[in-house]
């Protein structure tokens, strides 16, 4: 599970590649996307922070469906990400909810999981 948590570090793609491959083992998703394309075993990085900014935040996630994507929330232990992220598992649909610390509007990504 740790090698889960660790590829959410991954640093910030220019351009997220929405088509479901493995080529991609982390998935980097910009704020505001609202549906995104992803293949068994593929993990998923939510950029809640805009670019430059330094300040953690600590966001909330949760999953309409584990059985397809299971989130990953953030937390202060370092092999965690400081946003979060998630697993595809399954072929099938899932919703996304990413809630804000405070009073901010959720975000809500929709996901569908392929096979690879």
């Amino acid at each position: 599970m740790a090698a889960i948590a660790v590829a959410g570090c991954a640093p910030a793609a220019s351009t997220p590649d929405p088509s479901p491959s493995l080529d991609a083992p982390v998935l980097e998703v910009p704020q505001g996307t609202r549906s995104i394309d992803v293949a068994v075993g593929q993990s998923v990085n939510f950029q809640v922070q805009e670019p430059g900014d330094t300040q953690t935040t600590q966001w909330r996630a949760t999953t309409s469906d584990e059985s397809v994507f299971q989130v990953i929330e953030p937390s202060d232990d370092l092999l965690t990400p400081e946003s979060p992220g998630g697993l595809a598992t399954a072929p099938g649909k899932a919703t996304v909810s990413l809630i804000p610390p405070g009073d901010g509007p959720n975000w809500t990504v929709r996901i569908t999981v392929a096979e690879p």
